[in-house]
């Protein structure tokens, strides 16, 4: 009632991403930081997923992360999303380009893909769930 469901159903999911979140973090720690920024690249996804279906501009089809990202930023230019700046959609869109290195394997060495990348991602995207889902 009165949005209730939905905010029990963000915080159960917030919750659930943290799981992830922890499982790409003990990932990165023991030198596997390609599946780490695969798993938050995940949980990203399906965050800006979730925020657009909230806030009722989700992109038509399967949208991908920069498709979600751009709804949202269009929703803050027309004053209908505070606090998704610019600068907050270019960190997305860089989120997302790691994301998209790693699973798409844009790399020639794994050393391309520096782990303190992933780690500034990890924190990124944890900062954004609370932030946006919570």
């Amino acid at each position: 009632a009165d949005g209730l469901l939905s905010t029990v159903r963000d915080i159960a999911t917030a919750d659930a991403f943290d799981d992830v979140l922890d499982q790409a973090e003990h990932l990165l720690g023991r030198g596997y930081h390609l599946p780490a920024a695969a798993l938050a690249g995940a949980v990203l996804e399906d965050t800006l997923r979730r925020v657009c279906t909230r806030l009722k501009c989700l992109p038509k089809g399967t949208p991908a992360i920069s498709s979600l990202n751009g709804a949202l930023y269009k929703l803050h230019q027309a004053g209908q999303f505070d606090g998704y700046t610019n600068t907050v959609q270019k960190q997305i869109t860089a989120w997302g380009g790691l994301r998209n290195d790693v699973d798409h394997h844009n790399f020639t060495n794994p050393d391309d893909i520096d782990p303190h990348d992933v780690k500034r991602m990890l924190e990124g995207v944890r900062d954004f769930i609370a932030k946006h889902l919570t």
